[in-house]
């Protein structure tokens, strides 16, 4: 056969598929077929091969944890991370906090708040503690009184310094009186309550009326709670078993031997870790907000339209992906993602130049430079410095990325990093433009010390604090939310402060893990009593998990 040569590659490779268009077509449908065989045989196989090696997944009723050296069980003194997660399911308190960090009632069946007076009349549920006592009143007297004895002693002293004293007014109903109104509200009855009879100060394992309590305590070993056959609600079924670890670094190790179920990895690598080890991975938003401030005796910064065209130029999304590693979350504000069930869907600044442009042109900033650098009124190019501690990584690029940012708008920023003391000093003096920081939030989102005038230096937020003010007030669930609302708006005309992101934790655990809820960073074992898992083990070997 003679090939004609005056055609091109492309051509010549049409021309034959053409002329065997037929039989390709019966060849795809025939490998594909042997394909899906291959694949099915492969399925078997392996699975055969599974129970050749005598290799099963078998139910586990028993929960594997691990935890540091504690120095105190005692849930009312003990300063310990880990008794105070622990204490979470041994046991309640009046009122506990959903995912969206919205107050709900735990050994509370009904109440009324009077924010007027700042008083909250209870009436506590049918509930026992562990050793089978009824829940009264005075138990919740008792254990305000104790925490209030403690002093500073006390993690919760913060909570309950704000109560001036209890009424009791029946054996299950009460009435909290708080020293301020402005400081009456239900979030702060959020402590462990106590059994006066059973409670002893410096005692391990007092009784408790959450789902679990404590049944042995190998100091430096192991920790056992067993399900509290007394509780109110859904019974556990499994036990929970606590081990010392000393260095957390072997904790994903142990995962995956299965001999830990689940953990929080707070590591900003904690997803690829997971992966590598192929392990199941939850992204868990955290309490760690980063954020830009400013310095509002900047005269353009202390123009609400020039923070909201610098909060529309950021390109945050980015931000996460390239300097956070994608261990990250956008909020519309600086409160927590989801705050009181609001949306956290979009984001309300995100970057659009567009946006930028008209604020800026409606500052009069419309006159630039050969170098493409916008001029203010007198001429002169509008720069800022942004201020950033030089000891974290993510910070410092971070602020590089918002200088590219504002650059593409015609705003020059110079990025000034300095040693942790030096900034601090810097930030106290006034000494910046804008700033790069981070801040730990209480699970309480209370505000009120980042809108003080030592913390926002020329920002008169007195709007936003009355806001606070009634946020922190004797308030109804939904009172609180629709307080919130207001202040929300507030927060995205004013942009007091720019929300960058919120950093995620990693809640690890092994590969076959089942579970409807998922932890939260102020409560990691969250609905505990319903998770489950499956352990790898050998068919052949007689030893299956024992208790520990």
């Amino acid at each position: 056969m003679l090939i004609d040569s005056s055609k091109s590659r492309p051509q010549k490779i049409f021309d034959f598929l053409h002329a065997h268009i037929l039989v390709i077509i019966v060849g795809i449908v025939i490998v594909s077929s042997l394909l899906s065989m291959v694949a099915i045989i492969t399925s078997d196989d392996d699975e055969k091969d599974r129970e050749d090696n005598g290799i099963v997944y078998e139910d586990i009723d028993t929960l594997y944890f691990a935890m540091s050296n504690i120095k105190s069980l005692n849930p009312l003194t003990s300063k310990d991370e880990d008794t105070y997660y622990i204490s979470q399911i041994v046991y309640d308190g009046l009122f506990t906090l959903d995912e969206g960090l919205n107050i709900k009632p735990d050994l509370v069946s009904k109440y009324s708040a009077d924010a007027k007076n700042g008083t909250a009349k209870l009436t506590l549920r049918k509930a026992k503690f562990s050793d089978g006592d009824s829940l009264t009143a005075y138990d919740v007297e008792y254990t305000i009184d104790t925490i209030k004895d403690l002093g500073s002693g006390s993690p919760y002293y913060r909570y309950v310094n704000k109560i001036d004293y209890v009424e009791v007014l029946g054996t299950r109903s009460l009435k909290v009186y708080f020293k301020k109104k402005n400081d009456a509200s239900l979030d702060n009855l959020v402590f462990p309550i106590v059994s006066r009879n059973s409670y002893e100060s410096g005692t391990d394992g007092v009784p408790g009326t959450g789902p679990y309590k404590y049944y042995k305590y190998n100091k430096q070993r192991t920790l056992t709670l067993k399900p509290n056959k007394y509780y109110f609600g859904e019974k556990a079924q499994g036990k929970i078993v606590f081990k010392f670890i000393k260095n957390n670094k072997s904790i994903v190790g142990l995962i995956t031997a299965d001999m830990i179920t689940a953990y929080i990895n707070k590591a900003s690598d904690a997803d690829v870790i997971a992966e590598d080890r192929n392990l199941k991975y939850t992204s868990i938003t955290s309490p760690e907000a980063e954020y830009l401030g400013f310095n509002f005796k900047n005269e353009l910064l202390a123009d609400k339209k020039m923070r909201q065209a610098i909060a529309y130029a950021i390109d945050a999304e980015s931000i996460i992906n390239e300097n956070y590693g994608g261990t990250a979350v956008m909020s519309d504000s600086i409160y927590y993602p989801g705050f009181m069930g609001k949306s956290t869907e979009g984001k309300r600044f995100s970057v659009d130049q567009r946006k930028t442009a008209a604020l800026l042109e409606e500052l009069g900033l419309n006159q630039t430079n050969g170098e493409g650098y916008l001029l203010d009124k007198n001429g002169n190019i509008v720069e800022f410095t942004i201020l950033v501690n030089s000891n974290d990584e993510s910070r410092l690029d971070t602020a590089s990325s918002i200088a590219d940012d504002l650059a593409k708008v015609g705003i020059k920023v110079n990025v000034k990093g300095l040693e942790w003391d030096r900034y601090l000093k810097a930030l106290k003096n006034n000494r910046y433009d804008l700033y790069l920081g981070g801040y730990i939030f209480d699970k309480q989102f209370n505000l009120k010390s980042l809108f003080d005038k030592d913390a926002i230096k020329g920002y008169n937020s007195s709007d936003v604090q009355a806001y606070l003010d009634r946020m922190e007030s004797s308030l109804t669930a939904e009172k609180q939310a629709e307080t919130f609302d207001g202040l929300d708006l507030l927060l995205a005309d004013e942009v007091p402060y720019y929300c960058i992101c919120y950093k995620t934790y990693g809640f690890t655990t092994v590969k076959h893990f089942e579970s409807q809820v998922s932890p939260t960073f102020f409560d990691i074992y969250r609905e505990c009593e319903n998770w489950k898992w499956q352990k790898a083990v050998n068919v052949s070997d007689d030893n299956h998990d024992s208790d520990s």
